[in-house]
């Protein structure tokens, strides 16, 4: 993905955490890591820029990535041990179903409804598909 890309999905992000919360819930946010390539130096460092407020986020309750590749999930998992996710986890799973779980017992925790989502069923978009297209926030 483009840095354009991360800015917009970052932007939507925070406006659809900001509405939830004013609704007193919130987004544990799911990404898939499963097709990455490694990222420009720019696209890592917007990506660090945007993700350096998650904490700060209002309505933001969790990060979960999906990482298949065991040594990738490992290499996360290692740097994660550095992060302070007291206030707001930032979890690895293995697959999306596991994410579910994850994501539901986070929602379970803060007493708040869990969207219905089946896992074995979704599949993440291909964004890809939408770098042409012209979006407005």
């Amino acid at each position: 993905m483009s840095e354009h890309l991360f800015r917009q999905a970052f932007t939507f992000r925070k406006r659809l955490t900001s509405y939830l919360h004013l609704r007193d819930t919130g987004l544990v946010s799911i990404s898939n890591l499963d097709n990455a390539k490694v990222p420009k130096p720019t696209v890592r460092s917007v990506v660090a820029e945007l993700s350096a407020d998650d904490i700060n986020e209002k309505g933001l309750i969790a990060n979960i990535t999906v990482v298949r590749s065991p040594i990738f999930r490992g290499a996360m998992t290692a740097i994660n041990w550095l992060l302070d996710d007291s206030e707001m986890p930032f979890l690895i799973s293995p697959n999306y179903a596991d994410a579910i779980v994850k994501a539901n017992d986070i929602y379970a925790k803060k007493e708040l409804a869990p969207p219905q989502i089946d896992a074995e069923a979704y599949s993440f978009p291909d964004f890809e598909a939408f770098e042409s297209v012209k979006v407005r926030y």
